[in-house]
């Protein structure tokens, strides 16, 4: 994967795992702590309960949003590595809101005070300097300088 793969991942991680914890926030709680209802001795309600069905929705988002937060954590390290790279500050915070905190352009372009073509125009000269930066580290380089079309005069 390359590092722009890398960086949209983590954006679309990040908004489905803004979009689960939503869903959750809306399933709602009975104020037990998670499971607490689901087992009850006395009874044990199927999936037709309204209350039950509930429940399972809601344990089942949560597994999807823990899924989501341990991917997030496992590219943590190389979405630092590649964001920490960027030496200029505006630049910095448009990369880091639009792909780790999944701002959209608008929102940047107001924190920042500029347009939101200039935010574009921030990501995809990023965008430009990764895929410059992964072409010159996949071609070759020579083990000697006789061997490189660049030192056509070495004895």
């Amino acid at each position: 994967m390359t590092d722009f793969e890398t960086l949209q991942t983590y954006r679309e991680l990040v908004l489905e795992l803004q979009e689960l914890e939503e869903q959750l926030r809306l399933c709602g709680t009975n104020g037990g702590p998670r499971g607490y209802a689901a087992f009850r001795p006395d009874t044990l309600p199927g999936t037709n309960d309204p209350a039950a069905a509930a429940l399972q929705l809601a344990d089942g988002l949560e597994a999807m949003a823990a899924r989501k937060r341990a991917e997030l954590a496992r590219l943590a390290p190389e979405i630092s590595r590649i964001t920490g790279r960027i030496t200029q500050v505006k630049m910095f915070t448009v990369i880091h809101q639009y792909y780790v905190l999944a701002r959209c352009t608008a929102d940047i372009a107001d924190f920042l005070l500029i347009t939101p073509r200039s935010v574009n125009r921030l990501k995809h000269q990023f965008q430009q300097e990764l895929e410059r930066a992964e072409r010159h580290a996949s071609s070759p380089v020579p083990a000697c300088p006789t061997l490189s079309p660049h030192f056509p005069s070495c004895p």
